[in-house]
């Protein structure tokens, strides 16, 4: 909550070692709406944990296009690879 109201364009979440959803929000900030691309974890790219754990073996490549408005840059679009540990 405190990243959107700065006004932050991306955020990536991490540490659960499991693939959580991503989303693009609208966010209002210095009165205008701009877009917001939040990756709430990304899983496990690269891991060494117990393998009978339920999901640690997934994981996501994310690619965040960017273009620049005026002066400012602004999130374009959000999409993503899933990656499988073995």
């Amino acid at each position: 909550r405190v990243l959107t109201e700065e006004g932050v364009d991306i955020i990536v979440g991490g540490h659960p070692h499991r693939l959580q959803p991503m989303e693009m929000r609208e966010i209002e900030y210095q009165g205008e709406t701009k877009p917001q691309a939040v990756l709430w974890s990304t899983g496990n790219l690269w891991q060494g944990q117990v393998k009978d754990e339920p999901y640690i073996n997934l994981g996501a490549i994310f690619r965040i296009d960017v273009k620049r408005v005026g002066g400012a840059i602004q999130v374009a679009g959000l999409d993503y690879d899933l990656v499988y540990n073995l």
